[in-house]
């Protein structure tokens, strides 16, 4: 089991990640979303100047704010399998599949 605490002064906020006893200490703790950024983000310009132009003023996606704050907020939780998520018949169905190669 895995317990996270985060306090100030006015509040006080807990989450708590459980899994069964026996997968304790085998699966992998969840991890802030903003201390496992892919390197691909690290990596990418704020600005492209390639893209920049009159028209243009070239800025990334790492110049989002939006876009940063879904990229560091929350919880990843690591998976020992590829999961894949197909979505179908424009929303209505949703199709599901893993694999550990």
């Amino acid at each position: 089991m895995f317990h996270f605490s985060q306090s100030s002064q006015k509040t006080s906020r807990s989450i708590r990640f459980a899994c069964r006893p026996e997968d304790h200490g085998v699966i992998a703790p969840p991890v802030a979303a903003r201390t496992v950024l892919p390197d691909w983000f690290r990596k990418l310009p704020a600005v492209d100047q390639q893209q920049a132009s009159a028209t243009n003023n070239g800025l990334t996606v790492k110049r989002c704010m939006p876009f940063l704050d879904a990229m560091t907020t929350g919880w990843i939780l690591p998976l020992a399998a590829t999961v894949r998520l197909e979505i179908k018949d424009g929303g209505s169905a949703v199709a599901a599949g893993s694999s550990t190669g």
